[in-house]
């Protein structure tokens, strides 16, 4: 009976109360959603920026092995070209 009296007297606040309590939970819903979608998106982010990198990395990495590999090929064609000669000498 008293709930009914003060339901009776304050249904507005209640009512007030009750659609204040459903906007804060859409409210968290829709920032736990913003947030899930931003923190998905720094992920995608980093991860290609991180591709990209050892990409580049991968590059530089494989331009240093074929010069060192070219100097390497150029040496031993030298030191061939040097020992052929002793020997025709």
């Amino acid at each position: 009976n008293d709930l009914i009296q003060y339901v009776e007297h304050h249904g507005t606040e209640v009512t007030g109360m009750m659609e204040d309590i459903e906007a804060n939970e859409k409210a968290i819903a829709d920032e736990i959603d913003r947030a899930t979608k931003a923190e998905a998106q720094v992920l995608t982010d980093a991860k290609a920026y991180t591709d990209q990198e050892v990409g580049a990395a991968k590059t530089v990495m494989g331009e240093d092995a074929q010069a060192k590999a070219d100097a390497a090929q150029a040496a031993a064609i030298a030191k061939a070209n040097e020992l052929n000669g002793a020997i025709r000498r």
